[in-house]
């Protein structure tokens, strides 16, 4: 994904690793497991250094230690937002993850 993209670098940034706040909802019926997923705050986003976002990307990384290159991306969602030094938040929708099981 880096290869043709840049990655955020404002002021505060790092990648969000998400242990907790996940909901998985299983549908027997229709055989769907649906993922929500809280809201992500970054604190003081920017200010020093800022920049102009456009998407934000869910990826699957099988072990922290896992290079990049192990990374598996599941989502990409419009995400326009200039930093500022305000906090920043992405609302996830519910359900922002679904697969057959």
């Amino acid at each position: 994904m880096l290869a043709s993209n840049t990655e955020a670098t404002f002021t505060n940034y790092v990648r969000k690793v998400l242990t907790s706040g996940l909901t998985i909802t299983q549908n027997f019926t229709t055989n769907i497991n649906s993922v929500a997923v809280g809201n992500q705050t970054w604190f003081a986003a920017g200010g020093a250094s800022n920049d102009v976002l456009g998407k934000l990307v869910t990826a699957y990384r099988p072990l922290s230690s896992s290079p990049d290159s192990a990374c598996i991306p599941m989502t990409a969602y419009d995400f326009t937002a200039t930093t500022t030094g305000s906090d920043l938040i992405a609302q996830f929708a519910s359900g922002v993850y679904a697969t057959a099981s």
